[in-house]
């Protein structure tokens, strides 16, 4: 989980990843943050995010995405 932190801080380092929800239904990640933290999770990770699993259920709050990653694996 921290490292996923780290990668979140990289894009906004302005919002607090460990209690912000909504990040993509409020809009606090745009479409090409969201590009960026896919591939830096592919990256970091060794995980490929398919197209299909990019939902705002997934991607709406750190926790939601670490679970996806962990499910992935």
């Amino acid at each position: 989980m921290e490292t996923l932190l780290q990668l979140l801080q990289e894009l906004h380092d302005d919002i607090d990843f460990t209690k912000a929800e909504g990040l993509l239904t409020d809009h606090l990640l745009d479409s090409f943050d969201l590009v960026n933290l896919v591939l830096a999770i592919r990256q970091s990770f060794g995980v490929q995010i398919p197209a299909s699993a990019i939902r705002p259920e997934h991607f709406d709050r750190a926790e939601t995405i670490y679970q996806l990653i962990q499910k992935l694996r």
